[in-house]
């Protein structure tokens, strides 16, 4: 059985409730995050809203406070996800705090095969106050 559900809201907790209940007995059930979308920036990333909790052990990721494009809070998480997802304390978080507005998040010069142990930077572009 596969089944998609899609929860949507304007709060940081996002919840929902299904009418018939899904039944999930006798079975071995895996639940995972496709994809993370929003239509907008997250602009407000602080101290109540950057956890993002996943797996069975409820690993937990920190995204750094600041506002920040959703591509790059999905290529984060992504990256947590994927790339250190039994280390995840590991993850170097580098603020790109330049003022070159030509730059537009097409950096893609991160040489993975550079990282030790398997550790990968990861780069989250603090928007400019220009772009907000």
């Amino acid at each position: 059985m596969s089944l998609m559900l899609t929860l949507s809201g304007k709060s940081t907790v996002l919840t929902a409730n299904y009418f018939l209940a899904i039944d999930l007995s006798n079975g071995d059930y895996k639940f995972g995050l496709v994809i993370f979308e929003i239509y907008h920036m997250i602009s407000n990333v602080n101290e109540s809203n950057n956890k993002f909790y996943f797996a069975k052990d409820d690993a937990e990721i920190t995204i750094p406070k600041g506002s920040y494009e959703v591509r790059d809070i999905n290529e984060f998480l992504k990256r947590a996800i994927y790339g250190n997802h039994t280390r995840l304390e590991t993850i170097d978080v580098v603020h790109d705090n330049n003022n070159n507005n030509n730059n537009n998040n097409n950096n893609n010069n991160t040489d993975d095969d550079n990282s030790e142990n398997g550790e990968y930077p990861i780069t989250l572009r603090k928007l400019q106050h220009d772009e907000m």
